[in-house]
């Protein structure tokens, strides 16, 4: 009775991680906070008593977690904004998810962590699939006038940038399964395949510019690292494929138009390189002007020097209330010098411990939130936080089949 006590406990625990993975596309805050603080619960109940013993790894992602949310919280404190505020609770993850999945490490073995990378990219095929059909029967009728872009944000109402992250995310495990393999032709393999240039396109349709170029680095890394591959050949033929692809939807496609407004007028009279530029400016005016550079202006007063900036470089950002659109840059002015300095040592300890025991799923999931982190603030929605928190440890921890 007490085997099938702790079995049924050990299933309900891989159960909820599952959960949490099939969540993250359908983005559903209640139910991804619930399997979190749930799986916390029965963590601690199967492991009370060794809960404290956490070996090297579980000790640096919980420290990492604990001084980046003290950071959060001085600065907010300082400021005198209030603990409660809405954009800092989302900030509580970075204890509460190092907790549960610690909590839990005695069942994060590479079979468990294979089928939260599985279900989570399935979900999110699924999930982009949905939205587009519906994005094009909404074209048909005449709703929408394209089927790219705003009309996929639209339809999924999840934002593009965190649309092609989870994409991306997908298509590198995804890659990364189908590299790993040994049967060149089999069932399986074929169906990875199939799924990979599947991604491939769905991004190129979501049309996030910063994912497409997060793709296209992931793409030369797996170049890089699996050129001795028995089936690079073969992935190379792939990459032809992934190049008519990407070039039908740059020439024929709404890509091209994207890809133009990059250097072309448009928005405010200027292409969108150079409202990038006038955005960054400001955010770094900003900072400037912060009351504490060294702990930072704080999430809400943040917001009121960057709109400051705004309307002193006649950028109309201050009108939509835009962030940064760099995670660093965001870092930097919320939580100042010490935020940045703990973000930007958790990624460089993270380069370098991947590169040392040759992680390279976890070196491509580091390498992409790198990426966005440069044109997208990803950790100012709860999405982006939880993205971040459990796909690094897992990617870490994971090991391939063969």
């Amino acid at each position: 009775m007490m085997r099938f006590n702790l079995d049924a406990l050990d299933s309900a625990r891989i159960f909820l991680i599952t959960l949490i993975g099939i969540s993250l596309p359908y983005h559903s805050p209640p139910l991804t906070l619930i399997a979190i603080c749930v799986v916390l619960v029965l963590g601690i109940k199967a492991n009370f008593k060794t809960f404290f013993n956490f070996d090297k790894l579980w000790r640096t992602y919980l420290i990492f977690g604990i001084v980046y949310l003290l950071s959060c919280l001085i600065s907010n404190l300082i400021n005198d904004e209030g603990l409660t505020s809405k954009h800092l609770t989302k900030n509580f993850f970075f204890i509460l998810l190092p907790l549960s999945l610690g909590a839990n490490r005695d069942i994060l073995k590479s079979l468990t962590i294979r089928k939260f990378f599985i279900f989570f990219c399935i979900a999110t095929i699924v999930f982009v699939s949905v939205a587009l059909i519906k994005t094009l029967y909404l074209f048909k009728i005449g709703v929408v006038n394209t089927i790219f872009y705003e009309s996929i944000e639209q339809t999924a109402r999840i934002h593009t940038t965190y649309l092609s992250l989870l994409i991306v995310l997908s298509f590198h495990y995804l890659l990364n399964q189908y590299l790993s393999l040994n049967a060149r032709t089999n069932i399986k393999s074929r169906i990875i395949l199939l799924g990979v240039i599947f991604l491939f396109t769905l991004n190129f349709i979501v049309l996030a510019r910063v994912g497409i170029i997060a793709m296209v680095f992931i793409i030369l890394f797996h170049l890089i690292f699996n050129a001795q591959n028995s089936k690079f050949k073969l992935f190379f033929t792939t990459l032809i494929i992934f190049g008519v692809i990407g070039a039908g939807f740059i020439k024929f496609g709404w890509s091209g138009e994207r890809i133009k407004n990059l250097f072309e007028a448009n928005q405010n009279n200027k292409s969108d390189t150079a409202n990038r530029v006038i955005l960054w400016t400001s955010a770094l005016d900003a900072f400037q002007n912060s009351p504490n550079k060294l702990l930072g202006a704080g999430l809400d007063k943040s917001q009121v020097l960057l709109n400051n900036s705004y309307r002193a470089n006649n950028f109309f950002g201050y009108k939509s209330n835009y962030n940064t659109h760099n995670q660093y840059l965001q870092t930097m002015l919320e939580n100042g010098w010490m935020g940045i300095c703990i973000l930007l040592f958790a990624i460089i300890y993270g380069f370098i411990k991947a590169i040392k025991q040759k992680k390279y799923l976890f070196l491509g999931v580091l390498m992409i939130f790198c990426i966005f982190f440069l044109t997208e603030s990803i950790l100012e929605r709860q999405l982006g936080i939880l993205s971040f928190l459990i796909f690094l440890p897992l990617s870490y921890l994971y090991k391939n089949e063969n």
